[in-house]
């Protein structure tokens, strides 16, 4: 199966099968990579198809698994391709990858491992956020629900629910709370303890 360089799902395919090629100089089945890293074989199936994004995380896991560096499972020309998704952010979390592969220190590398993983979070979130944005301003502009849907892949629901969601009273209210409780420099914790202390 071969993936038009344009489909989304392109450069999932392009791991996927550099996963597979060191996979198969390893002459590992995918139930032996599935086995090696804690997974099912059919999710490397998917994932050497370009049918499911891997993580980083998950993605460190194979290369470890296959006795390889986590670079030589990402396509070339993405790393050099300006336009790629392996942008400036893309290159910055694979240069951490890398230096983590190199940290001995078991208490170092959990902490370089939650950057990353912030990061990735960070920026998905934001992606998320500027779609349910989109959604909300083409439900204003009357765009009907098949063609938002389209354009932002999300549900009624989700842009909707992330309204309401922001423009409630409970939302506002749990937002001037939290901005009262750093301004003061208490933790979740400190609050809880405060509240139950009133109560007494």
């Amino acid at each position: 199966m071969r993936v038009a360089a344009n489909n989304p799902n392109f450069l999932d395919y392009k791991v996927g099968q550099k996963v597979r090629s060191c996979r198969l100089a390893k002459r590992y089945t995918q139930k032996d990579l599935a086995s090696k890293i804690g997974t099912k074989y059919q999710v490397i199936l998917q994932y050497e198809k370009g049918k499911r994004k891997i993580s980083i995380r998950r993605l460190y896991s194979i290369a470890e698994a296959l006795s390889v560096s986590i670079i030589d499972l990402i396509p070339e020309h993405t790393i050099s391709n300006e336009n790629s998704y392996l942008e400036s952010e893309g290159k910055e979390i694979l240069d951490l990858v890398e230096k983590y592969e190199k940290i001995e220190n078991q208490e170092l590398r959990n902490v370089v491992y939650s950057l990353i993983t912030s990061a990735q979070a960070s920026k998905e979130n934001s992606r998320k956020v500027t779609r349910i944005e989109v959604a909300k301003n083409l439900v204003k502009a009357g765009v009907s629900v098949e063609i938002i849907f389209q354009a932002t892949g999300l549900s009624t629901e989700e842009y909707s629910n992330a309204e309401e969601k922001t423009t409630s009273v409970d939302y506002r209210m749990g937002q001037r709370i939290k901005k009262l409780r750093i301004t003061r420099k208490y933790t979740q914790e400190d609050l809880a303890k405060k509240m139950v202390l009133s109560h007494l």
